[in-house]
């Protein structure tokens, strides 16, 4: 539970740290996993989906395929300001 956690508190300090970008998952556990985190794109997306379900994240799907793109909310950010 603790490695879901840590996890979920990394995607969104990614993205609350660049509020104006939508990124796909497999490209978030990239940047995270250079910050030290040892996640799978699963994990990730997992987490992602959580964040959309807390309405602190939403996400929009590629024009031409079925990538969901993920992007903070003006909530997830002050969560993340916050302290989360």
């Amino acid at each position: 539970m603790q490695r879901k956690e840590e996890c979920r508190h990394a995607v969104l300090a990614h993205l609350a740290e660049r509020p104006r970008l939508a990124y796909a998952a497999d490209v978030i556990r990239r940047a995270i996993n250079r910050n030290g985190g040892d996640y799978t794109t699963d994990e990730t997306a997992e987490a992602c989906e959580l964040l959309v379900g807390l309405e602190l994240a939403s996400w929009k799907p590629d024009a031409l395929g079925s990538t969901r793109y993920y992007q903070v909310t003006g909530a997830g950010v002050l969560q993340y300001e916050r302290g989360q």
